[in-house]
């Protein structure tokens, strides 16, 4: 299974993205500030995250056990 790390998801266009590799049968990461909700629940793992803090990203980052296929 492919995971997808989608940033921004609690946009519109994130929140698509994510939609999409998820209906795609992926495994979906999103993150953002806010919960998306413009997404199922069930849908998503969700890790709040201020992008524009470094230390915050790179933890988050390093804290992912597997993979990640695609980021969006």
């Amino acid at each position: 299974m492919k995971t997808v790390l989608a940033f921004g998801a609690s946009g519109l266009v994130g929140a698509a993205a994510a939609n999409f590799f998820f209906r795609a049968g992926s495994r979906v990461i999103t993150c953002s500030r806010r919960r998306p909700m413009l997404l199922p629940k069930k849908s998503h793992e969700h890790l709040r995250l201020e992008i524009t803090d470094s230390a915050s990203f790179s933890e988050i980052l390093s804290s992912l056990e597997e993979d990640v296929s695609h980021v969006v």
